[in-house]
């Protein structure tokens, strides 16, 4: 689930004053702690119409616009209230980067501090050159859809490490498919809705692009070569070396492990391990990377090999419709398919343990 809090969605509406949005904010706190395995971010919130920090009634946060103090008491209060092993999506990047200046990069990202935390909600996607709003500033001068955009070449480099998403607005100037498969790359795009109705969907559709645009939100894990020893000594532990990419436009940003399962094809006894982050894996990627996953078999027999991406959280980690399903498709010829049951894919390959 992504969160959006907000007052006032008609426009011109009652809004409470900052201390007791703010209070508002830190009763949520344990909301947010008990429900941290399904969300996955927390929108800005709170201020102006639609919670989207803009058109404000309410004088004590400086209206129309919220003041300066305002936005940066709400985003200090939201940060503390949420996980910290959660992100938070800010509605534009004026704010975000006069928060902060010097753009976030692999050093600093899912170190749990608050710029590592905050990355971009926009809530009108190609509706024109700035997309209402996002990517513009009093002053800023028209440089169109282009990186030349200082806001937009600094949201380029942050969203490698942060979450992006959103959704379309109004009828929308730019609904070629080359501007959504452009813009969903450039930005990372991990999530979106079209809450406009289906007019971009219908024309992606119309245009050919819809499925690509499907496939390429968020993470896409595809994996491209297993390889291990054929035999080993019960009780040794073996290295199972892994080839995989991310293909989607986006990271994947819970901390999951690539594990591996040796399941003996008798007894039906099974034997794990895991290893690597794979928020680390770049999006985008043509080329491999290796994972060396190793796993320790104490009991003779031979083993069908499995990998499997599961969810971190306890009471997520069991359940299927939380884990990762690979891109792979299923193939006979080479005895690798998905096993729903168990969410995880069974590679085709088996260890002989003696």
């Amino acid at each position: 689930m992504v969160m959006q809090f907000s007052y006032d969605n008609s426009g011109g509406g009652p809004e409470p004053t900052l201390s007791t949005i703010l209070g508002h904010i830190a009763q949520l706190a344990p909301f947010f702690a008990a429900n941290v395995d399904v969300i996955a971010a927390v929108h800005g919130g709170f201020l102006g119409t639609y919670g989207e920090w803009a058109f404000s009634t309410e004088p004590s946060v400086g209206n129309p616009t919220p003041s300066a103090a305002a936005r940066a008491a709400v985003r200090d209060a939201l940060l503390a209230a949420v996980d910290r092993r959660t992100q938070v999506g800010w509605r534009t990047l004026e704010d975000l980067e006069t928060w902060y200046p010097t753009p976030l990069d692999g050093s600093q990202a899912f170190s749990g501090s608050y710029q590592a935390r905050s990355g971009v909600h926009n809530d009108c996607f190609l509706s024109n050159k700035d997309d209402s709003g996002t990517y513009w500033a009093a002053g800023l001068p028209d440089t169109g859809r282009t990186l030349s955009n200082p806001f937009r070449a600094y949201h380029a480099q942050v969203s490698n490490w942060t979450t992006m998403g959103g959704e379309n607005c109004g009828t929308g100037q730019y609904t070629a498919c080359a501007d959504a498969l452009n813009d969903g790359a450039t930005y990372h795009w991990r999530y979106l809705r079209d809450d406009w109705g289906t007019m971009f969907a219908d024309g992606w559709r119309a245009q050919g692009c819809y499925p690509e645009i499907k496939r390429s939100l968020g993470y896409r894990f595809q994996l491209d070569s297993i390889s291990h020893p054929q035999s080993a000594a019960a009780g040794s532990t073996v290295n199972v070396q892994i080839n995989l990419h991310n293909a989607g436009w986006a990271r994947i940003f819970s901390a999951r492990s690539l594990v591996v399962t040796l399941r003996n094809t008798s007894s039906g006894a099974v034997f794990s391990g895991g290893a690597g982050d794979m928020r680390l894996l770049p999006p985008q990627s043509a080329y491999p990377y290796l994972i060396v996953v190793p796993v320790t078999v104490p009991a003779a027999g031979t083993y069908d090999v499995y990998v499997s991406m599961p969810d971190i959280w306890p009471g997520t980690k069991d359940k299927a419709d939380y884990a990762v399903r690979f891109a792979n498709a299923d193939d006979s010829s080479k005895g690798q398919f998905w096993d729903a049951a168990n969410f995880r894919f069974k590679t085709g390959t088996t260890l002989t343990v003696q």
